[in-house]
């Protein structure tokens, strides 16, 4: 299988795993998940992505056609987590004031350590030999 492909994989079940965890974490608040932070758009893109890796031939890269379009969907992915980030920001900063402790919960670390090896992963893809 070639590498791209592998990494891909890993990349799909990182961010898959950012799922379970929280976007929001608070002690005295109610923590906000990654799926009630509505992260998982940025998921099923990188689960199209992975879908791509496991049809065609294993141990070529991707064709030019689809490298860009993995390197698109993962970079709407990557924009999507930005925006996310943002969000919990701002819920962060509305529960400080609210008199509670709140911080970034480790679902976005995990999501945004998932399109990263996508990332690598889709950039690898565009070299078509395995050697």
């Amino acid at each position: 299988m070639h590498p791209s492909r592998v990494l891909i994989l890993i990349g799909a079940g990182v961010a898959a795993a950012s799922l379970a965890f929280d976007a929001v974490q608070s002690s005295t608040a109610t923590s906000w998940s990654m799926l009630a932070a509505d992260a998982w758009p940025g998921v099923v893109l990188i689960a199209v992505i992975a879908l791509f890796a496991v049809v065609g031939h294993l141990s070529e890269g991707f064709t030019p056609a689809g490298s860009v379009i993995s390197i698109t969907l993962v970079s709407a992915a990557a924009l999507l987590l930005v925006a996310k980030y943002i969000d919990a920001a701002r819920a962060i900063d509305t529960l400080r004031l609210g008199g509670h402790d709140a911080s970034v919960g480790p679902g976005m670390w995990v999501l945004g350590t998932g399109i990263a090896v996508t990332i690598v992963g889709s950039l690898w893809s565009t070299s078509r030999r395995l050697a």
